[in-house]
């Protein structure tokens, strides 16, 4: 089992941020309004709650607030170093970054670890699976103790 976590992140992104991999807002709840799409479940419950937020950002269309991702306080992470090379590079476009994360030491600096495939109703892009880590306090950057390395990657190197 792999002990890493991968976040690509392209360089301008990583400019922005100074460097910080930090979540877009704060919200790490979401309510389930019941529809002819969701119910609530195993996965999915009635109210405010974490799980119907990694929903949420993983299908925002469903929930009839598209900008959640701009207000979540998730951010998304892959155990693939290879699916992260891609969104660091836009698709093998441009010059990136990839923040490498141990996973060992989440739990010690406060961060939570959800695992999508377990929780979604629908995975949008399956081949990434993807991982959301949610900070405390929400919307603070990831702490440093818990990245063991910044890599700097280039197109070339996806191909």
């Amino acid at each position: 089992m792999n002990s890493f976590l991968y976040r690509g992140m392209n360089l301008n992104m990583f400019q922005e941020c100074s460097g910080l991999l930090k979540p877009r807002g704060t919200e790490s709840v979401a309510d389930l309004y019941p529809s002819e799409y969701l119910f609530p479940s195993d996965r999915l419950f009635i109210g405010k709650h974490e799980k119907n937020a990694v929903d949420k950002h993983q299908n925002p269309n469903r929930y009839n607030e598209a900008d959640f991702k701009d207000h979540s306080a998730y951010l998304s992470t892959t155990p693939l170093l290879n699916r992260a090379m891609h969104y660091a590079t836009s698709g093998n476009k441009i010059s990136g970054v990839v923040f490498v994360i141990d996973k060992n030491l989440l739990v010690q600096h406060h961060v939570i670890e959800y695992c999508v495939s377990e929780i979604a109703t629908s995975i949008t892009v399956p081949e990434d699976e993807e991982v959301l880590l949610l900070t405390k306090p929400l919307g603070s950057p990831l702490p440093d103790a818990v990245i063991m390395e910044i890599r700097y990657v280039h197109p070339n190197l996806c191909q």
